[in-house]
């Protein structure tokens, strides 16, 4: 009896083990894949010059001389190559799109302000007040509330497996639960589109500080994602969103950098205005120990948006061999030094 109950202790918290793992595992998205690219013939214009026309082989040096920004899973749009209105996550406007609030949000995320942010939800809770019905207006309200809590967060570190924040600042919170309440109230007139999915799955993400916060949202997250893949599996913020969740899983609960870098190809390929795919796409260069790669990336991501502080900074760290680049805070002194002048 004495040998038999600590083999049952063991096998109790194997099972425990187990349970948490499948829970924690992101790979239940796995069967979102990269879309092939599709080749343009000649006579129909030239073919992409984007970063992954150049190289698509996410393993190799080359994949960074061929060819992310928030520090959390989050995003925007302005540029997208998907169908049915889906080209943000964070934004909901196709490229060339005439929606001003649309344009707002995505001005909001590029200017990585946090003023600026608020300045667009107050836009936008000005304009439903008059327009309660205007189901997109809500949508776009849910986005502009999740810049506002990304872009508070823009100048800190960020490292697989460890949360944006380990216990939510109130104001924070806050706002998550109004870009919820948004997004429901979307729901409620109807919005069943894969922009409200994957948004939805940004703002549960955001909420994630540790690992049983991580149990109860991981499920709720995939299911969402699930959901968008299922209403436009080609959207590059969808694609967005996987590669990230790949590359920030913590290495024995689903992390797959081969997998996120094929992602981030195909983002920065559909989206040649977004710094964020050549941010993580970076980082995952960097964490595979190719640093000249993640330079090149950074260069990249600094040119499509010179405002992102964050990958000015990591790109001078990077360059000077400095340890833990993309992992430490931007400090005040290194904000100063980089911003616009």
């Amino acid at each position: 009896m004495t040998r038999i109950l600590p083999l049952l202790i063991l096998g109790c918290l194997a099972a425990i083990g187990f349970t948490a793992y499948s829970m924690l595992y992101g790979g239940g998205t796995d069967h979102i894949r990269v879309p092939v690219p599709k080749v343009v013939p000649a006579a129909e214009g030239p073919a992409s010059e984007g970063p992954a026309s150049k190289g698509t082989n996410p393993g190799d040096g080359a994949g960074g001389s061929g060819t992310a920004n928030a520090t959390a899973t989050s995003g925007d749009d302005d540029t997208g190559a998907a169908t049915n209105n889906a080209t943000g996550a964070a934004e909901i406007a196709p490229s060339g799109a005439s929606d001003p609030l649309a344009t707002a949000v995505t001005k909001a995320r590029r200017s990585h302000s946090a003023n600026t942010a608020g300045k667009i939800v107050e836009q936008l809770q000005r304009h439903l007040k008059d327009r309660p019905e205007d189901r997109d207006g809500w949508r776009h309200l849910a986005a502009a509330l999740l810049q506002k809590v990304v872009q508070r967060g823009h100048l800190l570190g960020m490292r697989p497996g460890r949360p944006v924040y380990s216990e939510l600042p109130a104001e924070i919170a806050a706002d998550l639960d109004a870009a919820q309440s948004a997004l429901a109230k979307a729901g409620q007139l109807g919005d069943d589109s894969a922009e409200h999915h994957r948004l939805a799955a940004e703002i549960m993400s955001q909420r994630i500080t540790g690992l049983s916060t991580a149990l109860e949202w991981n499920g709720k997250i995939e299911a969402a994602i699930t959901a968008a893949g299922e209403r436009n599996a080609d959207d590059p913020q969808l694609h967005l969103v996987l590669g990230v969740r790949k590359l920030m899983a913590p290495r024995f609960f689903g992390q797959d950098i081969a997998a996120a870098l094929e992602h981030f190809h195909y983002v920065a390929s559909a989206r040649p205005d977004d710094e964020r795919p050549a941010i993580f796409a970076a980082m995952a260069f960097y964490l595979t120990k190719k640093r000249l790669a993640a330079i090149e990336w950074l260069e990249k991501a600094v040119a499509r948006n010179p405002h992102n502080l964050f990958a000015k900074v990591v790109l001078k760290r990077l360059r000077r061999g400095e340890k833990d680049p993309f992992g430490r805070n931007v400090t005040a002194t290194e904000a100063a030094a980089n911003k616009d002048k």
